[in-house]
Formats: C-alpha cells, structure tokens, sequence
C-alpha cells in the first residue's frame, strides 16, 4: 500500500500520492504507473485538531499518464468524511487533470487555481477537496490554502471565521 502521512513534523512515513511542496513524494508519474492497471482503491483517512478521525475510501481510482495531464478518477464512495472529490457539479475532482503553480489545468476560466491556492492538485473550479494545501496548526485566516475536505462537520470558527486545518491526513492506495 502506497500511502502519505502528512503531521507537520517536516518528515513524512510512507510513500506521497501527490506532489507536495513541502516533502519528498511518489509523485504523479509513479502514482500513474501504479494505478495503470487493474482496479484500484484509495482510501483517505482525515484527524483534526479535535482528535476527531474520519475517512473517505473510492474503490475506483486511477491516476491518468502524463499525456493526459494526470487526470484523476475517484469513484464508488463510502465513508464517514463525505465525498468532496464529487462535492458538486462545479466542484468535481473526479475526471480532472492535475494542476500546479505553473500548469493550469483546471476549468477556473479567471485564474489558476494551482498558484491562488499554491499546491499542486486536481482542482476544477477551484476546490471542494485540497490535501496538498498548507500545513497549519489548527486555525488560519486568509484564502482557504489549508489541508481542506469540503464535506468535514467543522470547516470555520462561527466566532471568529477562521479556518480550520487538518491535524493529520492519510491518502493510501492498493490493487
């Protein structure tokens, strides 16, 4: 199993299934050569800052070859997170190419989602989903940057509208 642990200790266990700034990684291309052939699962498992785990699982995942921009498939879900890589017909992860600061393959016609929310991952228009986004610890301000599942129980502060960011995320594959 293929996997990413992202604590924000500035070291990572497992293998990266995407790009990320901030580690070393399996990346698209490998990720691509592991996902060709036959069916394949990924599994995301979630924690925030309030010890609460939740996860995500597609039992048909597939990452595209380069020549088709890495295109993600990310379907037959189940889980207890939701499904924020089909949050919504403009906010689709599934079906997209993979997008980065200086690659813009996504459907946002005014900007390049990759370089607003500077991360490499497989937006539409822009995100319901971003688990390459930036590590904080608990909450933020700003643009929605952070690790972020748009379907989480808990996504700002009522209070104060920060933003909430993930403790620890896991994306795993397997045949």
């Amino acid at each position: 199993m293929a996997h990413l642990t992202s604590t924000g200790h500035g070291r990572n266990t497992g293998r990266a299934l995407a790009v990320r700034r901030e580690s070393t990684g399996l990346g698209t291309a490998a990720l691509h050569a592991l996902t060709a052939t036959g069916q394949h699962q990924l599994r995301i498992e979630l924690e925030d800052w309030h010890q609460q785990k939740r996860h995500a699982t597609y039992n048909n995942f597939k990452v595209a070859s380069e020549a088709q921009r890495y295109r993600l498939t990310a379907r037959e879900y189940s889980g207890d997170a939701g499904n924020a890589l089909s949050y919504s017909k403009r906010y689709n992860h599934d079906g997209r190419s993979f997008s980065t600061t200086d690659r813009d393959h996504d459907r946002y016609a005014a900007g390049n989602c990759g370089q607003y929310y500077g991360a490499g991952w497989w937006f539409d228009a822009c995100l319901a989903a971003n688990l390459n986004g930036r590590y904080y610890r608990g909450r933020y301000s700003g643009v929605t940057n952070g690790i972020y599942w748009g379907t989480w129980y808990i996504l700002t502060d009522g209070q104060t509208g920060e933003r909430y960011s993930f403790k620890r995320v896991e994306m795993k594959t397997r045949p």
